[in-house]
């Protein structure tokens, strides 16, 4: 069975990262792979759905309270129910 798989791509800044535009264009040749753009007017969909979810919003590193818009993208992960 071929696993679907969607990111969700929180737009968090007015520019990408050099590496984070490069990882975008690998994942955006991938048949199996859907990529939907978050941004504050974004209605957030159910995440119930889904098996799993990857957080890759910051990595391990970050050691500060996200708020904003990003506190409100892992909120919206934790309370999702799903496991992270």
């Amino acid at each position: 069975m071929l696993a679907v798989i969607t990111v969700f791509l929180p737009v968090l800044a007015r520019q990408r990262s050099e590496a984070s535009q490069i990882n975008l264009d690998s994942v955006k040749v991938m048949s199996v792979v859907s990529i939907i753009e978050l941004t504050e007017e974004t209605e957030f969909p159910p995440l119930s759905e889904y098996d799993l979810i990857i957080d890759g919003l910051y990595g391990s590193g970050l050691n500060r309270p996200l708020r904003g818009f990003a506190g409100y993208v892992i909120g919206w992960i934790n309370e999702s129910g799903v496991e992270v």
